[in-house]
């Protein structure tokens, strides 16, 4: 592009000298529409390219993709060859295919060689080579291949040397203070008040133009938000003092009254409640006269703080003051807005440590949502079920049985929720066009292998989705083995091939020695099967991962279920993802003493298994190797693990195949839990025994 810039601007220059023949005259008009056309073709196709690019996207707990930006890349190499774009731009090009090689599959060296491309373009102008030398180096530095030039040294004698050299009425001095206003607040709150601050008003003394009273407010008000930053920054005392000296500056260079408010409202504190009240009144004065002059969003903030100012800690002015705003800003008939409203007052008078008042705000709110139930469904009992996910759904006791249903529409619906009866079951079913589908359903069953959950999900696509033009949704699952236990979080996608994403768990010690539910542990089992109708998908969790949660020890588990089929339904209702409080109630249905039994024998066989294989020497178990002379701590060995084993060997050696009930339940009651955690209990006296160890005086 900058070639024919050259080649034009040569042109119009000899103008001066020459007049133009009718053929120089067509030359520069080529030229023109040459420049023109490149510089809209190389925007528009950019912007489509970068769209593109823009549909891979790596978020939190996402799974990533790169096939869009494969796309994108495909797009800027066709367009090297496209003769409309000159060389400036090819030379962008260029930078941008590196950037998809790092973005797509971290290939260092291929993006690399796409920034040295370039230098090979015929007509390579000497700033052309300039350019691609600049695009070259900050990918290098970006990829950490050229170390970044340490900034200058930021002390009181730099800043003492510039502000000798730069005085308040150079126009250097703005980005100067800046700088050491910035220096002044990382050193602390204090600080900046006696630096900055007092700088300032040295500053506005000698050039009352000077900015620095709107530079010194950013600065403070940025560290309000910043962990980082000292706490002093976010007091209301500290807040107080820079608007003294905000407010004493000339009155054509002081920060606007909409950047006072916003600062004086980010920080609490009821010495600062004047300041808000003069600068929200002030707002809507000046929003009378000319609404344009202030921000709208500003506006909307002051109005609604004048509505609650004088609630003064009383719920039924709260409550009044809740309706009040939303007649004076035209909405005086949104239910939505005024439950909205109503739980923001209800949780600033928790806040404030007030929970009667909270309560009865909270009250008022119930009366527009009414609380829902939380979802309660049974696990059952299932004895002969088949151990294949195709002999489950098609057996007629799956299909007989009751099913929970994902009906609740995840996110925060208070809409939905306020003009629809949510204690109504059955309700019809229809995604945010309509258009009508069968909510999923859940069924739970437990054997005495462990608790599976079987999600059938009823699409209408399956035909595209067996062809692999469209992929199976997406289903995020939590499951609390008791009231007051962790979670564990299984993503997956129903696809027959899929693979379940279980490496996202909440977890602390409940008696399982820290084990959570993953695939590579045997601790979670997955698998999806496509029908007619829909996708069926089975995730067992054997017992071994919840042996210290079995029916009868812990009356319930929590669990929810979010599809992200149909817009995004949900079992619980959650708002949120992770969000516990929603999660439903599932209570075991079925499983009696001798279902227990059953269960518990299974377990005692993988108790036995577990304690003889830490006490073997041909696995190296963590129980015997510290009885090694050389590698292990026979000290250790012989005071605290020796007597462990001695303790729990004469039960595993119990444990038998043809074991009576009996023997089974006294075994497993007596050391059960035990034998199965035996290499974390092991793990914890050695901990304390280099506790102990390393206190001794």
């Amino acid at each position: 592009m900058k070639a024919r810039f050259v080649v034009v601007a040569a042109l119009l220059a000899s103008l001066a000298a020459t007049a133009l023949t009718q053929e120089e005259k067509d030359a520069l008009e080529k030229e023109r529409q040459l420049a023109r056309a490149s510089q809209e073709a190389w925007g528009k196709f950019r912007k489509e390219a970068q769209a593109v690019f823009d549909r891979n996207f790596k978020g939190g707990f996402a799974n990533y993709w790169h096939d869009a930006i494969d796309e994108a890349r495909a797009m800027y190499e066709k367009a090297l060859e496209d003769p409309v774009y000159v060389n400036r731009q090819k030379i962008d090009i260029c930078r941008a295919i590196a950037q998809c090689h790092l973005e797509a599959t971290r290939d260092g060296k291929a993006a690399l060689a796409a920034v040295e491309r370039p230098f090979a373009f015929a007509g390579l102008s000497a700033a052309d080579r300039e350019y691609a030398e600049k695009q070259r180096n900050d990918l290098r530095r970006a990829m950490g291949l050229v170390a970044e030039e340490p900034p200058p040294p930021k002390d009181e004698a730099h800043f003492a040397d510039g502000f000798a050299k730069t005085g308040p009425n150079d126009r250097a001095f703005s980005g100067l203070f800046r700088a050491y206003a910035e220096w002044c607040a990382d050193k602390g709150a204090a600080f900046f008040l006696d630096n900055a601050v007092k700088r300032a008003v040295a500053a506005l003394g000698e050039n009352p133009k000077s900015d620095c009273a709107r530079t010194a407010l950013q600065v403070a008000a940025g560290r309000v938000g910043r962990r980082d930053a000292d706490y002093a920054f976010r007091t209301a005392g500290f807040a107080g003092k820079v608007l003294d000296f905000v407010e004493a500056a000339p009155a054509d260079v002081r920060p606007d009254v909409a950047a006072r408010y916003n600062y004086a409202s980010s920080v609490r504190g009821a010495e600062l409640e004047a300041r808000r009240l003069a600068y929200a009144t002030e707002i809507e004065k000046i929003s009378k006269d000319d609404p344009k002059k202030v921000n709208a969003n500003v506006q909307k903030s002051a109005t609604k703080y004048l509505a609650f100012a004088k609630v003064d800690g009383r719920p039924g002015r709260a409550i009044d003051a809740c309706r009040d705003y939303l007649k004076k800003i035209g909405k005086a008939d949104d239910k939505v807005e005024l439950a909205k409203l109503l739980a923001e007052q209800a949780a600033e008078f928790l806040r404030a440590g007030d929970e009667s008042g909270a309560r009865k705000i909270w009250s008022a709110r119930a009366k527009i949502v009414p609380p829902r139930a939380q979802v309660k469904f049974n696990c059952v009992w299932w004895e002969a079920a088949p151990h294949d996910l195709r002999g489950i759904v098609e057996s007629d006791f799956y299909k007989k049985s009751p099913k929970a249903v994902l009906s609740y529409k995840y996110g925060d619906n208070l809409k939905f929720l306020i003009e629809t009866d949510s204690a109504i079951t059955g309700r019809e079913m229809t995604t945010d066009k309509g258009e009508k589908f069968r909510p999923s359903e859940l069924f739970a069953f437990c054997d005495r292998q462990g608790v599976k959950f079987v999600l059938r999900q009823y699409l209408d696509n399956m035909e595209a989705i067996r062809a692999g033009y469209a992929g199976a949704p997406g289903v995020e699952s939590y499951v609390a083995m008791g009231v007051d236990s962790p979670y564990h979080c299984v993503m997956f996608g129903a696809s027959e091939d899929g693979k379940a994403a279980d490496n996202f768990v909440t977890q602390y010690d409940n008696e399982t020695g820290y084990r959570n539910t993953q695939s590579a542990k045997g601790t979670l089992k997955f698998s999806s099967l496509y029908l007619d109708d829909g996708v069926a998908t089975l995730v067992a969790m054997p017992w071994t991962a919840a042996f210290a949660s079995l029916p009868g020890k812990e009356p319930a588990w929590y669990v929810e279920f979010l599809n992200w089929a149909h817009g995004g339904m949900s079992l619980g209702g959650s708002i949120s993802v992770h969000n516990r409080s929603s999660f439903a109630e599932m209570s075991f249905k079925g499983v009696d003493a001798t279902a227990l039994t059953a269960i518990k024998r299974t377990l005692l066989l993988k108790a036995r298994n577990t304690f003889n294989e830490t006490c073997a020497a041909r696995a190296n178990g963590f129980a015997e190797m510290w009885s090694d002379p050389e590698l292990g701590d026979q000290a250790f060995y012989l005071a605290k693990v020796k007597p462990l084993l001695d303790e729990l060997g004469p039960f595993a050696a119990r444990v038998k195949l043809d074991m009576a009930d009996d023997e089974v339940r006294e075994v497993y009651d007596a050391a059960g839990e035990r034998l199965l955690n035996i290499d974390y209990a092991i793990a914890r006296l050695r901990r304390e025994w280099l506790g102990a160890r390393l206190t001794e005086e």
